[in-house]
This record gives C-alpha cells, structure tokens and sequence, in this order.
C-alpha cells in the first residue's frame, strides 16, 4: 500500500511539474530580436541586424526585464523582425521559450494569428 502510495504522489508531482513548466496562455509585449545578440537590440533600429542574424533563432525581449526568449515557432513572428509587439502565447519556464499563438506589430497594430 505504501508503494501504491509512493507511485502516486510521485506521479502527481512530476504532471504538476510539467503543468508548470508550461505556463497558461499570456499576453506581453516586446521586442523581437535574434538569440546572439539578444537584448542589445530591444530598441528601434535594430531592424536590419536582427534579419542579418536569424538564422541564430529569433527571441522575444520582453519589455520590462529584458528577459530573452527563445520562439518555438518563429514562424508566427516572420516580418516582425526588429519590431516592437505585443504577443500572446505560453511561455515554457524551465527551456526558457515561448510559444506564440498571436502577435501584434506595436506600431502598425495590426494582427497575426
């Protein structure tokens, strides 16, 4: 019974642990940089260094703490490049990623989904 008892909790702990890696859906706003030069670009002008450096993996700068995440799917965030947004998605805590599943350019306000 014990054992029984043991199997479940432990089972219980790594499904919360992995519920929590994957947070729930949320809503910020940033800069989309490249993953080599991070954060020095989270500021207008930094457009054509971010197109030149893709191919390192594009990033979202979030606003705030200047927190660099890797996109999983950067290709939600294509012609975005260097430009302030605002983005919806889930953010994967432990990988340090995140997942958009919309995105608005700030200056254009326009939509992506």
């Amino acid at each position: 019974m014990k054992r029984l008892a043991s199997l479940f909790l432990i089972i219980t702990l790594l499904l919360a642990g992995s519920a929590l890696a994957y947070g729930n859906s949320t809503t910020v706003t940033g800069w989309v940089s490249d993953m080599k030069c991070g954060a020095s670009h989270a500021k207008s002008g930094g457009e054509d260094c971010v197109k030149r450096c893709a191919s390192n993996g594009l990033a979202l700068v979030t606003d705030g703490d200047s927190k660099v995440w890797k996109i999983e799917n950067e290709d939600m965030i294509k012609g975005s490049e260097g430009k302030h947004v605002k983005v919806i998605g889930t953010m994967n805590l432990e990988k340090g990623t995140f997942h958009i599943t919309k995105v608005m350019t700030m200056d254009e306000k326009s939509n992506k989904s």
